[in-house]
């Protein structure tokens, strides 16, 4: 599952259209009310990806893992991504 953080608020694409019902997701989802932040479900399309602060994929092998590079954009750095990851390691 992807996860797009923007201007301090989470999104993930609703189920109905992409997606699994992960494990890591859902811990992902629960967990982040800790950092005072909401997931929103939402259609996200390849613009609100490019135009992210930081984009991450979620599965319950990896955990979440971090997106450095789509297309010609590059994230140089962890927005949020650490903070996320060491909640799903909880």
């Amino acid at each position: 599952n992807v996860f797009v953080y923007r201007a301090g608020e989470l999104l993930t694409p609703a189920l109905q259209r992409c997606g699994v019902a992960g494990v890591a997701r859902a811990r992902l989802m629960r967990a982040v009310a800790r950092l005072k932040l909401t997931v929103r479900e939402t259609d996200i399309g390849l613009n609100e990806l490019l135009d992210a602060d930081e984009v991450m994929l979620t599965n319950s092998l990896i955990k979440l893992w971090r997106v450095a590079r789509l297309d010609d954009r590059n994230w140089t750095g962890p927005v949020i991504s650490d903070e996320l990851r060491a909640l799903l390691d909880e």
